[in-house]
């Protein structure tokens, strides 16, 4: 009789430690594994798993089935032959509600809230045994890789996803209200488009590569752009560079009246078209350090500009006044 109970036991007790593995690994997300992978070799080896899921799937429900079906037919014979078959209905009833209880319910919740703890150090042994299912795991894949064609999106997430996780987060008090809102206008530059940010053509202060200073100091005084877009002496609309207002200001000070805007001119200047998304535009001011970018059409004619803080200013509100 011990034996029996002993045996019902240890089968109840590896099905509980199959069932929490199970848990465990598809409550981690690969998100998740991706930053603990960053600091534990563990984790890595979870990672490969989990981007190896289909073999990780076969190797625990084939544990699983191999520990509960051959358990159950291994306790049935024993019982059969000790008490008799008039006493396997009974024992099969006792030893089901306890497999479901004791191997399935509680272990997969335990798996669940402890997944992090268990799933790392379930990994290497999850590893292990994968290996010697694989066989099963490649015919399994092959039978049934016609019905499950994965999907051709195969990013961790989506901006949806991520934005809804701010939400949450904000929600649980992870981030700060401030913090939520900074998260979610960064977001807002990839929907958005110099066009819908640009001062138009008839706006925009510019200056001629020709003129001296003398001749700009009211536009050098009076602007409160810290560059100025300068264009060709013979077209109006061909961008030739910018010029820096402050440096232009400095000459006049020292008395260069007659210096020309082309002897300060800065060439090379940032072109965008109207139809380049702002969070590119951003990454370009970063590489080209400027603050002004010329908007040109398909004629390589200006047709804007667009500043620096004007695109900060929508992730974090306005910088300052506009005087």
């Amino acid at each position: 009789m011990l034996n029996i109970i002993l045996i019902i036991l240890g089968i109840v007790f590896l099905n509980a430690i199959i069932s929490m593995t199970e848990a465990a690994f598809f409550s981690a997300s690969l998100v998740k594994i991706e930053f603990w992978s960053k600091k534990s070799w563990r984790a890595r080896i979870l990672r490969f798993l989990k981007k190896k899921s289909e073999t990780a799937i076969v190797t625990i429900v084939s544990l699983s089935n191999i520990v509960t079906i051959g358990g159950s037919m291994f306790i049935g014979a024993l019982v059969t032959a000790r008490f008799g078959s008039e006493w396997l209905g009974v024992t099969s009833g006792v030893v089901i509600f306890i497999m479901m209880v004791f191997s399935e319910i509680i272990p997969k919740r335990i798996g669940e809230r402890y997944y992090r703890f268990i799933a790392l150090n379930s990994a290497i042994f999850l590893l292990f045994l994968s290996f010697i299912f694989k066989p099963l795991a490649w015919l399994v894949m092959k039978i049934t890789g016609p019905l499950t064609i994965r999907s051709q999106d195969t990013k961790l997430t989506s901006e949806e996803e991520i934005s809804f996780l701010v939400d949450l987060a904000g929600q649980e008090g992870s981030i700060e209200a401030d913090e939520k809102a900074l998260i979610k206008k960064a977001f807002i530059l990839n929907d958005l488009k110099v066009r819908d940010l640009k001062e138009k053509i008839e706006d925009i202060v510019f200056i001629r590569e020709d003129q001296s200073l003398f001749e700009i100091k009211d536009i050098i005084t009076s602007s409160h752009h810290l560059y100025l877009p300068v264009v060709s002496k013979k077209q109006d609309k061909k961008p030739v560079g910018i010029i820096n207002r402050l440096t232009a200001m400095t000459a006049l000070l020292k008395g260069y009246n007659r210096l020309l805007v082309a002897d300060l001119l800065i060439t090379n200047p940032l072109l965008v078209s109207m139809d380049e998304k702002l969070d590119d535009l951003l990454e370009k001011f970063k590489k080209n350090r400027t603050e002004l970018a010329i908007v040109i059409n398909e004629n390589k004619e200006m047709v804007g500009v667009v500043e620096l803080d004007r695109v900060l200013e929508i992730i974090i509100g306005q910088i300052g006044s506009d005087n």
